[in-house]
């Protein structure tokens, strides 16, 4: 996309003008993060997962309720 403005970046990714600004600024960079709930929102997929068990404190459930939750 040499030689795009921020309009033209912006109108092929979606985002506002401001935002792909922001993104492109190495300064201002960190302050545009993902938002998990609407990415899964609009993708239709979250990569949550339930895990139900009848005592949470049970000291062999957390072992593997941490083993679920690694990334």
């Amino acid at each position: 996309m040499a030689g795009s403005t921020f309009d033209d970046i912006a109108r092929a990714v979606g985002f506002h003008p401001s935002t792909v600004s922001r993104a492109l600024n190495p300064d201002r960079a960190g302050l545009v993060k993902p938002d998990m709930v609407a990415r899964g929102l609009w993708s239709g997929r979250t990569a949550t997962i339930g895990v139900i068990v009848a005592d949470p404190g049970n000291p062999f459930v957390t072992p593997i309720i941490h083993k679920v939750a690694a990334p």
